[in-house]
């Protein structure tokens, strides 16, 4: 067996057995491969020069070629931004942590949270990072020329600009030409901003002093010091999805001609002009060829070949591909963008897709539940421990408050008209009380009406029995359901529109 037979192709297997081929794995790893001339990387990496001068580690993946994507695929953009707004663009609570806390410390915080850019925006793009790269910093600037000084303000770092020191104290950024150092908060000593030397906390000046950094990764069993986003396992989807896109380029800027195999047969002779080593007749067709594309419908002329007295000359235009797979398209688009959707974690409706099926339609509750309490949910929970933590209770010293992002708000409109409606005709709930949590939204406004804060069990009250003229009773809640069966007949003709 030869040693071209004995070679074997490479892929990554992902935990749930997605295969990456070794071509599109190439095109997003950091390390250069010297038996492989043709290596695609999207990017170059900047601190290539700095891996083994300086004892930075080098990511498992090409960061810079890792954030491009979102600008690439639909799909994958929107699912990042959809977890990014979710989990930390809603807005921020001050919750009480202890029995009558400071309200000066309150407003202190919201003072900090709000200063500069909103925490909010900062946040939002913290966990764009997260999901699209696997990391996420935020710089923490000290007030004061003090190392102990309190922290000022929030600010983002893009994480395909950062890389970590072995020592896991440091960290440096590379913007163009410059570069920047930063530090862990946990590390009791202080660096050098522009040479990332280790000094004693307090011997370097303000202007020297690298500020600290929070780094927060998605943890991947491969790496220490870098996460890993959970689209990785995705990568293939992504590329197909470009390779189709690119496809479909293609063939419309050749204004749909497919690509054609010319046969001439039979018995003749082939003219050449001087010099050429190609017959006049291809060169004339490859010529037409070309022009097609800038003149579409253009004509052909050309000669045909003299034939011999006992043959004739035949040319045939046969096409290689006569058809658009169009279905097979369709299908594998949506394959690829189901895979890149899974990987995320997301419900499709909430990324605009109206999909029924195993994505959505009668799982949507329960894919939304899923969403929140195992993607939404633990990331709010890492973000908020980092705020508390080193910001609240380490630097700021306030522990009768904690910062708190907002849960993920999903109502279902019809299961919660139905428990109202349940709990009406059981006697749990007055018309008023239907009325405050589903009529105000169609211009419905409670009744001042002892007959409307009373309870029902089959249209007889069970409570203020004294007060409640029965059949005022009845006058009311039948103009109560005049007023919905209204708004019912004209939801009905609007859907039927």
């Amino acid at each position: 067996m030869t040693e071209e037979n004995d070679r074997q192709e490479f892929a990554i297997v992902t935990k749930d057995k997605n295969v990456v081929p070794q071509s599109i794995y190439n095109r997003y790893q950091t390390k250069s491969d010297d038996n492989n001339t043709s290596s695609r990387q999207i990017t170059e990496d900047k601190f290539s020069g700095m891996y083994d001068e300086r004892n930075i580690v080098q990511p498992l993946y090409n960061l810079s070629a890792l954030a491009n994507l979102t600008e690439v695929n639909p799909f994958h953009q929107r699912c990042v931004n959809t977890k990014a707004q979710d989990i930390a663009g809603t807005g921020y609570e001050i919750r009480q942590r202890k029995d009558d806390p400071d309200e000066a410390e309150r407003e202190k915080l919201e003072n900090f949270f709000d200063e500069g850019k909103p925490i909010n925006v900062n946040l939002r793009k913290f966990e764009t990072d997260y999901h699209s790269t696997g990391n996420g910093y935020l710089e923490l600037v000290r007030e004061g020329h003090t190392p102990k000084g309190e922290y000022k303000i929030i600010k983002h770092i893009p994480s395909h600009t950062m890389r970590v020191h072995r020592d896991q104290n440091r960290y440096v950024q590379i913007r163009g030409t410059r570069k920047v150092w930063f530090k862990s908060p946990d590390f009791k000593k202080d660096v050098h901003k522009e040479t990332g030397s280790i000094h004693e906390l307090g011997e370097l000046s303000r202007e020297e002093r690298a500020s600290e950094v929070l780094h927060d990764m998605n943890y991947s069993s491969r790496s220490d010091f870098y996460g890993l986003p959970d689209t990785i396992s995705a990568l293939g989807a992504i590329q197909g999805h470009l390779s189709q896109r690119d496809y479909n380029i293609k063939f419309f800027e050749n204004f749909g001609i497919p690509a054609y195999a010319v046969y001439i047969t039979g018995d003749y002779d082939l003219e050449y002009e001087e010099g050429d080593e190609e017959p006049t007749i291809v060169k004339q067709i490859r010529r037409y060829l070309d022009k097609v594309q800038e003149e579409p419908h253009s004509n052909l002329v050309f000669g045909i070949p003299s034939g011999s007295e006992n043959g004739k000359v035949r040319i045939e235009f046969e096409p290689l591909a006569i058809e658009t797979k169009d279905a097979a398209f369709r299908m594998y688009r949506k394959d690829n963008r189901d895979e890149v959707i899974v990987a995320h974690g997301v419900p499709p409706y909430r990324i605009g897709l109206a999909e029924t099926g195993s994505l959505g339609g009668s799982t949507a509750k329960e894919s939304t539940k899923i969403y929140k309490t195992s993607i939404v949910a633990p990331r709010q929970t890492s973000i908020e421990y980092l705020m508390n933590r080193y910001v609240l209770r380490r630097n700021l010293e306030i522990r009768g408050w904690k910062f708190v992002l907002p849960s993920l708000e999903v109502t279902d409109e019809q299961t919660d008209r139905e428990t109202l409606e349940s709990l009406f005709e059981r006697g749990g709930a007055s018309p008023n009380d239907l009325i405050r949590n589903l009529g105000r939204q169609y211009g419905i406004d409670p009744v001042d009406h002892p007959a409307m804060n009373a309870h029902y069990i089959n249209g007889e009250p069970i409570t203020n029995l004294e007060e409640v003229n029965t059949q005022d009773a009845e006058v009311a809640l039948q103009s109560l359901q005049n007023k919905l069966l209204k708004i019912a007949k004209k939801r009905e003709m609007i859907e039927d529109d």
